[in-house]
């Protein structure tokens, strides 16, 4: 009697992308793919002039509309990186590197409007985003490595 081999359908945890990326990273997955969603219904809600609180980065978005566009931008931008790290995308380390460092690049400029504006602040998100740069780097070439 022959034996049904059924392994070449299972799936190792080792050979899974995800299984590369710690559990904080895991979690802001989750958080920016559902923040994401938020995003999209207050701009709908903005078009019927009913304003609620969107900020990110120190950029209020109730403030002009540019604020708005960069707020909105850096959750799509989040949204998608962080979609593309769940699904295991073999692009996502890229999207995410670029997505890191945009958001240092806003951070710095917010706190220097902060500073010229008298208030001197240093944003926290910053040292995450830094974080999350170097874990992504570390993670790059065994991420492009995997196979789909």
């Amino acid at each position: 009697m022959e034996k049904n081999n059924f392994s070449e359908f299972e799936v190792n945890s080792n050979n899974r992308r995800r299984s590369l990326l710690p559990w904080w990273i895991k979690f802001f997955c989750w958080l920016f793919m559902f923040a994401f969603v938020l995003a999209i219904i207050r701009v709908i809600l903005s078009f019927f002039d009913i304003n609620s609180a969107f900020e990110f980065y120190a950029l209020n978005a109730n403030d002009s509309l540019l604020n708005l566009i960069i707020v909105f931008i850096v959750f799509v931008l989040h949204g998608v990186t962080s979609y593309s790290l769940w699904y295991e995308k073999k692009y996502a380390i890229v999207l995410a590197q670029i997505d890191a460092i945009f958001g240092i690049l806003i951070c710095v400029f917010s706190m220097f409007l902060s500073y010229q504006n008298g208030q001197a602040t240093f944003r926290l998100e910053l040292i995450l985003l830094v974080l999350f740069l170097i874990k992504i780097n570390k993670i790059k070439q065994n991420w492009i490595n995997i196979a789909d």
